[in-house]
């Protein structure tokens, strides 16, 4: 037996002094490096991969590691088109319907409907210790989490955004494309005159909505 380095995800090593997983082995229980896949051929993802020693492979079902596009994802977590289910020692770079959070428009949205159940929750905490005659709830829940700004999605909430910006002439709003993103087609409104120009250039069509 000698002191092996040991690539395999799912090993029991423990790390040494030099952060390198080790463990003893023999050299028929050698472990195999890491194997992984990608869509992609970006040079940072595979000078860091070959640094590692993790092997590329091209196999549908032998891999560790799949750097996947959105439709692989979407494809590898869909019950109707396929059977196969990821191993302990597979990992991929997205998690299914991820563009809930990474679109701005639906990640809006879920907020919303999460601090809604927030503040339900609170209610119904209050009511049971009302109920039972216990110490009430210390702070609702919903305040808590009140992390994002007011945020509009136009045009659906194009009215509404008009009520507020009026209230308060000389803010400063960021208007951001729903589904773009490295900073591209984003702009600083301060009149509503931009906003109708950014309607009239078909910003406010369908695909092309903003927050």
């Amino acid at each position: 037996s000698s002191s092996t380095t040991c690539r395999d995800p799912g090993c029991s090593a423990q790390r040494n002094s030099t952060e390198i997983y080790v463990r003893r082995c023999d050299d028929a229980d050698l472990m195999t490096a890491i194997r992984w896949r990608s869509d992609f051929d970006k040079h940072v993802l595979t000078v860091n991969c070959d640094k590692r020693g993790w092997q590329r492979t091209h196999s549908d079902d032998e891999w560790n590691v799949y750097w996947a596009n959105v439709f692989s994802v979407k494809a590898l977590f869909n019950p109707e088109t396929t059977t196969q289910r990821l191993r302990d020692d597979q990992f991929v770079n997205h998690f299914p319907n991820h563009y809930e959070l990474t679109r701005k428009d639906l990640m809006v949205k879920n907020i919303r409907r999460y601090r809604k159940d927030c503040d339900k929750e609170s209610h119904i905490q209050y009511y049971n210790a009302t109920a039972n005659g216990s110490a009430l709830p210390t702070a609702p829940l919903a305040p808590l989490h009140d992390f994002v700004p007011t945020t509009y999605l136009l045009p659906t909430d194009y009215s509404l955004f008009v009520e507020e910006f009026r209230k308060n002439p000389q803010t400063t709003w960021i208007m951001k494309p729903a589904n773009k993103a490295q900073g591209r087609g984003i702009f600083l409104v301060s009149k509503l005159t931009q906003l109708r120009k950014w309607a009239a250039g078909g910003g406010g069509a369908a695909g092309a909505s903003g927050t």
